[in-house]
């Protein structure tokens, strides 16, 4: 409901209601450019992998996916057209990744590594834009910085006073961050954000 009073024009995406325009893309896109958007991103297919043994299971799943140390986040444009594939690494034994079917990552018996399906667990946040960073340190004590935090990293951190995780994923030379919490907040967070964005003309 906030997405229409907004004037949003929904579309499905696999099953989810979600906000494909509000006005003219062709102008969100040039505001974008040289200020701050932000966009909901929860549909998204969103998997959790826990256990000493997740390594195993995203090359099987993911054989040319380059595999990510703590805190950085691997990617993989999807082929012929498909969506693209990100693993990002919260712990050593703990990853989330984005973009794959539940079914595309098989348990082993012999593993200690478990597969969760979180989808409609998390809510995320597309913020993009050359004043994304400042935004985001806005809402954030993170060090939102391109030398502490540059492209390809992830951290969690307190958004607006909720647990989240931040990834960076840059399109081109536009910096992009993608923000995932607890879907109860999602609401609360897309506000936070829209309001700390005022100052910056977001869009």
């Amino acid at each position: 409901h906030c997405h229409v009073a907004l004037g949003a024009v929904m579309v499905e995406r696999g099953g989810w209601q979600r906000p494909a325009t509000y006005t003219s893309a062709d102008q969100e896109i040039a505001r974008v450019r040289v200020g701050v958007g932000v966009g909901d991103i929860s549909p998204i297919r969103k998997i959790g992998l826990q256990g000493t043994g997740l390594d195993v299971l995203l090359t099987q799943a993911l054989p040319s996916l380059e595999p990510a140390h703590v805190g950085e986040v691997a990617r993989l444009a999807g082929g012929g057209g498909g969506a693209e594939h990100v693993a990002a690494r919260l712990a050593q034994d703990e990853a989330l990744v984005l973009g794959l079917p539940r079914e595309a990552i098989a348990e082993e018996p012999d593993l200690c590594a478990h597969v969760v399906e979180i989808t409609s667990a998390l809510a995320s946040i597309s913020v993009m834009g050359p004043l994304a960073q400042v935004l985001l340190s806005d809402v954030s004590d993170l060090d939102m910085s391109s030398d502490s935090f540059p492209d390809l990293r992830c951290a969690q951190a307190t958004f607006a006073e909720i647990h989240g995780t931040l990834l960076r994923l840059d399109l081109g030379d536009l910096p992009a961050y993608q923000l995932y919490f607890s879907r109860e907040f999602g609401e609360y967070m897309w506000e936070a954000l829209m309001e700390a964005g005022e100052a910056y003309q977001v869009t």
